[in-house]
């Protein structure tokens, strides 16, 4: 529809995808980045402790 009103003969779609795929990417980006900091947390709890104790 985008094509017929505004004359354009490229597809609208594609600026669509161009713009909504680097968000889903960094957002796969990030909730992987936290799921890694959970997990090293869950498993070396001791670190975090001593590293701000001798701080």
């Amino acid at each position: 529809m985008t094509d017929v009103f505004t004359g354009w003969m490229w597809n609208i779609g594609m600026f669509e995808r161009a713009v909504i795929y680097p968000i889903m990417i960094g957002h796969a980006l990030l909730g992987s980045s936290v799921a890694a900091a959970q997990r090293h947390r869950a498993t070396h709890p001791s670190a975090s402790l001593t590293a701000r104790v001798e701080s």
